[in-house]
């Protein structure tokens, strides 16, 4: 190894000890901030053609009856113009292992299986409206200050 290279890594080797603590410092910091305000998950939907109908009065049916069991306040759109056909905003909260859905998931798989008679029948309904989709995306919102 050259002088000038064993140089460079004992330099390294010194300062990274204090470097590795700042750099996770400053992104727990920015995580703290990330997670500040109200946040929802954002889920887009287009329907296969001639299925938005049926999607829709689906979930109001099942899934919506589910959400207001838990105590969930979904906040749901008709899109009027573009591609997508209906976007469904979801409260989360944020944790060390990500994020959840306010209620949790589980909570209204749980209250889905309730209404429907069991598990495997809450899955059967779920499914149905997953086949009527022909395209989503899942994004992350922060409500406006």
């Amino acid at each position: 190894m050259s002088r000038n290279l064993a140089r460079v890594v004992v330099v390294l080797l010194a300062i990274a000890p204090w470097s590795v603590p700042r750099a996770a410092d400053e992104a727990r910091a920015e995580t703290i901030v990330l997670v500040r305000g109200t946040w929802y998950e954002a889920r887009w939907v287009k329907f296969k053609p001639g299925k938005a109908g049926e999607a829709l009065a689906l979930a109001r049916a099942h899934f919506r009856a589910a959400d207001q069991d838990i105590g969930r306040r979904t906040v749901p759109f008709d899109i009027a113009t573009g591609p997508w056909d209906h976007v469904l905003y979801t409260p989360i909260a944020f944790s060390a292992n990500g994020y959840d859905t306010v209620p949790p998931r589980a909570a209204w798989w749980q209250a889905l299986a309730a209404r429907e008679g069991g598990m495997g029948q809450a899955k059967v309904v779920f499914q149905s409206f997953v086949d009527l989709i022909a395209d989503s995306r899942t994004e992350i919102a922060r409500l406006a200050d």
